[in-house]
């Protein structure tokens, strides 16, 4: 996702369209704070930690 972010990101830059770059650059902070602090990743089992 953050790739084809990227190359959007590149793309309009390239034109100098500005305005769009700065709400993908806010669109992509949040995407990378919303799935490092936010999303939870679930425990293994103990039954699994015993192998």
């Amino acid at each position: 996702m953050s790739s084809l972010m990227g190359f959007g990101f590149f793309m309009m830059a390239r034109k100098q369209i500005w305005i769009p770059c700065g709400i993908l650059a806010v669109v992509w902070i949040c995407h990378v704070w919303f799935f490092l602090f936010r999303v939870k990743t679930l425990e293994r089992p103990a039954e699994l930690e015993k192998s």
